[in-house]
């Protein structure tokens, strides 16, 4: 087998994580998400019927406050982290993603501009504590929680 020739790749400046995308093979990309801390995860994202993959996954991480008070001490104000949601771009093109955090009485949606990686995949990533991501095409919606 020959050397695989890189398509593209992506620095995700909150997050910290990368993304590289290959050619797997005659129907299919191969994508491989590198964690600061961690070994890659890698997806087969199928390059012509990619509405089942409207969102391959989701990560998030949540920074817990040092004392029981939370960061108030500090001026921050509560938990920080970030959220991060991956999927494939459909023939409609890139999709509208939403980060949510749904609690009692406070319930906030942050927009994400999803990045292009290849023409094939999207990312997108924000800064805060979110537990769901919502994606939207003309013609379909996905919800995903992220753990």
């Amino acid at each position: 087998m020959g050397e695989r020739v890189l398509i593209a790749e992506e620095e995700l400046p909150v997050s910290g994580w990368r993304a590289l995308l290959y050619p797997g093979g005659e129907y299919w990309w191969m994508l491989y998400l590198f964690s600061p801390s961690g070994s890659p995860e890698i997806y087969s994202v199928l390059k012509y019927t990619a509405e089942s993959q409207l969102v391959i996954g989701g990560h998030r991480r949540r920074e817990q406050p040092g004392w029981p008070m939370g960061n108030a001490g500090t001026g921050r104000g509560g938990r920080t982290g970030w959220a991060l949601a991956y999927g494939a771009v459909g023939a409609e093109g890139p999709p509208q993603v939403r980060f949510s955090h749904d609690r009692v009485l406070r319930h906030v949606v942050r927009e994400a501009e999803p990045r292009l990686l290849g023409g094939a995949v999207w990312l997108a990533e924000c800064a805060g504590d979110y537990d769901q991501v919502r994606v939207d095409t003309r013609r379909r919606s996905v919800n995903r929680l992220l753990l």
